[in-house]
């Protein structure tokens, strides 16, 4: 099943729909195990070797293939549009956790990175493998999403001292931990296919996504 990129959208969740929160820039949906029908494919943008870092011309790329502006960027990778304009006119290199949620983001919404080599660095489109839901549920002080990968259903389980570190701070109540997962989805949606793909998951059908599932720099 394939869907064309449409612009950013808000995101709804069980705790109700924030207009602050938006989600990367797929269509929203019902509940994965409820609704079949309502189910989307999200980018396959992961590879074992690739760095997390790209160049002010991949990103300006990367734009253009998504029909982008700065804002839109800026918006779903939840950085400054600032951070965005002096990366592309090569001002300065992002913060390394804002890199990460640019090149997250851009990869969530279908672009692959091509590292440079003989012919140089670029950017394409990748194959749509992942599918998710953007109900987020929680179990104690976790937060849970749930994903298929090429069909297999998984439960991605985010600890709280997770959602914690991504903001460097410490929520205290469940609300404002689903918040800051739905604020960096695309981060965590990478590290769950990251580990999937990977085979990093002690049970069947569950992932859970500890400090040393994501980039470096991500925290």
């Amino acid at each position: 099943m394939h869907h064309s990129l449409v612009p950013p959208i808000q995101m709804k969740s069980q705790l109700g729909q924030d207009p602050r929160i938006k989600c990367p820039p797929l269509i929203a949906i019902q509940d994965l195990q409820y609704d079949q029908r309502h189910i989307i494919c999200m980018t396959s943008y992961l590879t074992t070797e690739k760095p997390m870092s790209i160049s002010a011309s991949q990103c300006r790329a990367a734009r253009a293939l998504l029909d982008w502006s700065q804002d839109q960027l800026a918006e779903n990778a939840q950085v400054a549009r600032a951070t965005v304009a002096d990366f592309e006119r090569n001002a300065r290199v992002p913060m390394r956790n804002n890199l990460v949620s640019i090149v997250s983001t851009l990869e969530a919404a279908g672009v692959a990175f091509i590292p440079e080599n003989d012919e140089g660095a670029g950017v394409r489109f990748r194959k749509v493998e992942l599918e998710y839901s953007n109900t987020v549920k929680t179990r104690d002080h976790d937060v849970l999403l749930s994903v298929r990968y090429r069909g297999e259903p998984f439960r991605v389980v985010i600890p709280r001292e997770v959602t914690d570190d991504i903001d460097r701070t410490n929520y205290r109540t469940t609300e404002q931990r689903v918040k800051a997962v739905q604020s960096h989805l695309p981060i965590f949606l990478r590290a769950a296919e990251e580990a999937i793909v990977n085979g990093h998951y002690p049970s069947p059908g569950e992932v859970i996504l500890h400090h040393d599932r994501f980039p470096a720099g991500t925290f």
